[in-house]
């Protein structure tokens, strides 16, 4: 599943660096994968969304993963367009808003 920055990326919900793409599992890949696509392991499956037909992280989640990677302007500005794109519920992105988004 697309995972953190790449979910932001493909949802154009914040300028972020898409020259790799994060993908998220919560098995070790015995496959070798491209340079471009960086693999995260997940400690246990996690709960995924389908957004235009591809498996994603929640977009909470991605945001909440972005922490340290992308600027926090960026990500607030994140919350504010998901949820005006109806990708986050008032709650959920008033959570965010919480935590420092």
């Amino acid at each position: 599943m697309l995972y953190g920055e790449s979910v932001l990326a493909f949802l154009a919900l914040a300028p972020v660096t898409r020259d790799r793409i994060f993908v998220a599992t919560p098995r070790r890949l015995r496959r070798r994968i491209p340079d471009d696509v960086v693999h995260v392991r997940l400690p246990r499956p996690a709960e995924a969304a389908v957004y235009g037909g591809v498996r994603c992280q929640p977009v909470a989640d991605a945001i909440r993963a972005c922490r340290g990677t992308v600027m926090p302007e960026r990500l607030r500005a994140a919350v504010s367009a998901a949820r005006a794109q109806g990708l986050l519920l008032e709650r959920e992105a008033a959570r965010l808003r919480r935590e420092g988004f």
